[in-house]
Parts: structure tokens; sequence; C-alpha cells
């Protein structure tokens, strides 16, 4: 019997171990203070195990776990009130929500000179009766702040579906920072849609690699004779 425990003990350190390590490997950034603030960087789901290494860690004497959110109380101090608060956001890339939310929706955007009255955020109003619409060929790009971070799934785009055509040479691009006329080259390219378009369904965008983490979404033009010109732009996450 005595064998039995020391094997089963053995197996629980082993499994410590390598969630001390998974710690080290995925726990990549925190912020700290009395309110939570949204990660700027991926980081992966941790069991609740994770969570109380942490804690003992970081010499916090209370922590909580609930539904990938660890909450850790006084770091440092052995006290068991709450007067210093950290709280750690978990995500989990492989986690695919029932439901995919459109993060887009009515958030702040910019793009290049528009057309007459079709300013960049007619593509995210929710009415596809509006738009965005490039003045020249030149000013063809467009990007919306999802004002946090999210793993994104799909950027669904309906072009102008009297000029299907126009749209193609399309890249999309996801990134952590504000664009800066038109400049995506500290984006992502997620994706190019050569075109053009066939202005029966809409355009369907999925990331190379299935999901990105990312708070930017900008789409760019590349047509040198056609403008850039959105309806209605999704992002889904």
């Amino acid at each position: 019997m005595a064998k039995f425990w020391k094997f089963l003990l053995y197996v629980l350190l082993i499994f410590v171990r390598r969630e001390a390590m998974t710690l080290e490997q995925y726990f990549l950034s925190s912020y700290s203070g009395p309110y939570f603030e949204q990660l700027s960087l991926q980081e992966f789901a941790v069991r609740r195990p994770i969570c109380a290494i942490h804690a003992q860690q970081t010499s916090a004497p209370y922590f909580y776990y609930d539904n990938g959110i660890c909450s850790i109380y006084d770091v440092g101090v052995t006290s068991s009130s709450n007067s210093d608060f950290y709280l750690y956001k978990l995500y989990d890339p492989n986690d695919v929500p029932e439901v995919l939310l459109d993060r887009a929706l009515n958030k702040p955007t910019v793009g290049g000179p528009y057309w007459d009255y079709h300013v960049s955020g007619r593509a995210v109003d929710g009415d596809i009766n509006t738009q965005f619409l490039a003045n020249t060929p030149s000013d063809n790009w467009w990007c919306v702040d999802l004002l946090g971070f999210y793993f994104i799934r799909k950027i669904d785009v309906l072009p102008h579906i009297q000029v299907p055509s126009w749209f193609n040479q399309i890249k999309v691009y996801v990134g952590n920072s504000t664009v800066v006329n038109g400049d995506f080259s500290a984006f992502t390219e997620i994706a190019y849609y050569i075109g053009p378009w066939d202005g029966i369904e809409r355009v369907m965008i999925t990331p190379y690699q299935n999901v990105i983490f990312g708070r930017h979404v900008g789409i760019q033009g590349l047509s040198t004779s056609l403008q850039l010109d959105l309806l209605d732009v999704l992002v889904l996450a």
C-alpha cells in the first residue's frame, strides 16, 4: 500500500512539473492593476493547477479560477484581503465558440480619401445599402479597430454588387497597432484574394492558419485602375 501512495505521489509531481513548464512556455504576458485590461499578446488557456502554481510562485495567499480566468489576490503578501488585485485573462485559440460574433459592427474605422460621402465607417454600419468607396485607386485601403483583441476566425466581405469586377487583387491584414496612411507593413497578411468577384456570394476570408489574434483588420486593393468599394465587412471572432 505504501508503494502505491509513493507511486501516486510520483505521478502527481510529474504532473505539477509538466504544468509548471507549461506556465513558463505559454504564460506570455500579464497586466496588473485594479481593473481588467485586455492583453496585447496571445496567451494560451491553462487549467486550474497552473493558476494555483502561479499564485504560489508570486507568494499570493489566495486565487480564484473560473472559465479560463485566473484571479490572483495580494501578490507577495500574506494577508487574505484583496487590496492588490491581479487578473490574468487566458485564451485558448483552439476553443472555437459555438457562435461567432461580428466584432467590427459600428467600430472605429479609417481609410484612404473617399468618394463623395462614402466614408470608411459605412462598411461596418450594418447597412448593406451604404458603402465605403475610395476616391481613387491610389487610395485603396481601409481598416477597422475592433477595440479589443480577438481570435479572428473569418472576415466576411460584401463588395459592391453593381461593380463586382472592382473587387480583385485584394490583400487582407490583421495587426495590433493603428495603421497610418495605408501602411500595413507592421501587420500580418492573412489572405490574398485574386478575384475578380463573381457578384453572387459574399467573400469569406479565412486566415492562412485558420485563426489569428489581433485587434485591427485592414483591406487593401492593389489595382491601379479600380477603386476599393465595400458595402459590408464583418469580422467574426
